[in-house]
């Protein structure tokens, strides 16, 4: 009799257990509030790097007048260009202003004889750096922005 008493007890325990288990999985949680929608906004300070390659052409011209004012060399530089930028932008409503400035490193050169009338020389063409300044006037349109771009250029 102590047997089959101690036996109902165990499933007595064991199926409150159970249906304890079962009721607690169908509580209702509350699920957390969804994360706000970050707003784009262009503002703020950027840095950044380039690197690419460059080639140009460059016309040496005799400064005698004919037969020997013509054009004497005209060496075609190329090579690896490289630099950084950084500037600020600002933004007011859909209106964006901003200021840039960049510096570049060129590793195009280019070396050819000139002059073969006279003495012959040697022309070369080595924009060893190249800088500039400028300030933009954009339109911001959702993630897009369209601007405009002007200012000034530095180099050899």
């Amino acid at each position: 009799m102590i047997r089959r008493f101690a036996i109902r007890s165990l499933w007595s325990v064991f199926s409150i257990l159970a249906i304890d288990a079962a009721v607690a999985a169908n509580l209702l949680v509350k699920a957390p509030p969804p994360a706000p929608v970050p707003v784009l906004t262009w503002n703020g300070f950027y840095v950044g790097g380039n690197i690419g390659y460059g080639w140009s052409q460059k016309t040496f011209v005799d400064n005698f007048s004919p037969p020997f004012g013509a054009i004497d060399a005209t060496p075609n530089p190329s090579g690896v260009v490289g630099g950084v930028q950084a500037g600020y932008n600002a933004q007011f409503n859909s209106l964006l202003l901003g200021i840039e400035g960049n510096f570049d490193w060129s590793g195009a050169k280019s070396t050819t004889s000139c002059f073969p009338l006279l003495a012959p020389q040697t022309c070369t063409a080595d924009p060893r750096w190249i800088a500039d300044i400028t300030g933009r006037l954009g339109e911001v349109f959702g993630p897009a922005l369209f601007y405009v771009k002007g200012g000034g250029r530095l180099g050899p």
